[in-house]
C-alpha cells in the first residue's frame, strides 16, 4: 500500500532521486526496532512489545492522513498525470495469477519477488536452525532477543551506509545493474555461509583457544549475512522493483502491484517452507542440518533464474519507459496546441 501510494505521486525522472532515500527511512525503523528489542521488559516478554506496534500504527495513520489532506489541497505538487482514477478491483489468488499470466512484464517482475522470498526464506531456515541449536546448548532463551535486536540494528545501520555511499553510484549505472545487486550479493553471502558451515567443525579446536566455538561463530556469520542481504534488498531491490511500475498505465499499475506483491511475496516464502519441510522429512530425518547441500543448490538455481529475469525485464522496462515518454510528450503537445 505504501509503494502504491508513492508510485501514484512520483514521476519516472524522480524515482532514482527519492526511492533510495525513502528506503533509508525504513532502515531507521529497523534500528529503532533493534533498540526496542534490547529493553529488559521486551527481551523477557515479547508481548510487551505490542505497545510499540500500536504506537507505530497510530503514527502511520496520522502521517498518511496529513499527506492525503495536503494532496487534496495542493494537487499540482503531487499529481503527475491529471486523469480520473479507475476503480480498484479486488482480486482473488486465482484472479491474480491469471492477471500476471497475461503480462510478460508483470510475470518477470513476479519472478524477482518470488526469487527473493525463496532465497531469504531458504537461507534463514538454516540460519535459524543454527540459532536454535546454539540456544539449546546454552540454555538461555533470552539470547533470541539479543540476536534479533543486533540483527535489526545492523540491518538499519548498514542500509543507511549503503544508501549514502553506494546506492546513487549503483543506480546511476542503470536499472539492470542495480537490480542485479541483490541476487549477486545473496549468491556470494550464501556461498560464504555454507562454506563456513561445511568446514567450521575443522576449525573448532583452533577457535576454542580464543574462547569461541564454531557453532557460535556460525551463528554470527549467518546473522551478518542476513544483515547484508536484507540491507541491499531494502536499498536497491525495493526501489528498483517499484520503479518498474511507473511506466505502466493506471489500471495495470494498481492491479499488477496488488497481484505481484500479494501473490509473489507470499508464494516465495510459502514455497520455501514447503520445500524445507518436505526435504527435512524425506531426506534429512527431520533435521535441517542434514539437507544443507540441497538447500544451497536450490538457492543457486533460484538466483540464476532471478538474474535471467532481471536481464529480460530490463529490456522490457526500457521499451515501456520510451513508450510512456512518447505518450506524455504527445499529450502535453496536444494540450498546448489547444
Amino acid at each position: 500500500m505504501f509503494w502504491t501510494f508513492v508510485n501514484e505521486i512520483t514521476a519516472v525522472n524522480q524515482a532514482k532521486r527519492f526511492y533510495s532515500f525513502l528506503s533509508m527511512f525504513a532502515a531507521v525503523g529497523s534500528i529503532l526496532a533493534g533498540f526496542i528489542l534490547k529493553l529488559d521488559n521486551v527481551r523477557t516478554n515479547f508481548d510487551q512489545g505490542l505497545k510499540f506496534v500500536i504506537i507505530a500504527i497510530i503514527l502511520i495513520l496520522v502521517v498518511y492522513n496529513y499527506f492525503t489532506s495536503d494532496i487534496k489541497a495542493n494537487p499540482a505538487y503531487y499529481q503527475i498525470e491529471q486523469k480520473p482514477k479507475k476503480v480498484k478491483v479486488k482480486m482473488s489468488f486465482i484472479d491474480s495469477m491469471k492477471f500476471l499470466a497475461r503480462s510478460r512484464y508483470l510475470m518477470l517482475l513476479s519472478i524477482l519477488v518470488i526469487g527473493y522470498g525463496l532465497v531469504i526464506a531458504l537461507f534463514e531456515a538454516v540460519q535459524k536452525a543454527q540459532i536454535q541449536q546454539y540456544v539449546k546448548i546454552t540454555g538461555d532463551n533470552t539470547i533470541y532477543a539479543g540476536i534479533y535486536s543486533d540483527q535489526q540494528i545492523a540491518v538499519g545501520v548498514l542500509s543507511i551506509l549503503v544508501t549514502l555511499f553506494l546506492a546513487t553510484p549503483i543506480l546511476k549505472r542503470g536499472w539492470r545493474f542495480a537490480a542485479s545487486a541483490t541476487p549477486v550479493t545473496a549468491l556470494v553471502m550464501t556461498a560464504l555461509f555454507f562454506t563456513f558451515l561445511r568446514f567450521g567443525d575443522a576449525l573448532d579446536g583452533f577457535l576454542k583457544s580464543f574462547n569461541v566455538t564454531a557453532l557460535h561463530l556460525s551463528v554470527q556469520v549467518g546473522l551478518y549475512n542476513v544483515v547484508l542481504i536484507k540491507s541491499v534488498k531494502y536499498v536497491l531491490f525495493d526501489p528498483t522493483k517499484e520503479a518498474v511500475y511507473i511506466p505502466l498505465d493506471e489500471e495495470t499499475k494498481v492491479r499488477g502491484k496488488a497481484a505481484v506483491d500479494g501473490v509473489g511475496s507470499r508464494l516465495g516464502k510459502s514455497l520455501a517452507s514447503v520445500l524445507v519441510t518436505t526435504m527435512a522429512t524425506l531426506l534429512g530425518g527431520g533435521d535441517i542440518a542434514n539437507i544443507r547441500t540441497p538447500i544451497v543448490l536450490m538457492i543457486i538455481a533460484v538466483i540464476v533464474c532471478w538474474l535471467i529475469a532481471v536481464r529480460t525485464l530490463g529490456r522490457l522496462k526500457t521499451a515501456a519507459e520510451e513508450k510512456h515518454e512518447v505518450e506524455v510528450t504527445g499529450a502535453k503537445t496536444v494540450q498546448v496546441s489547444k
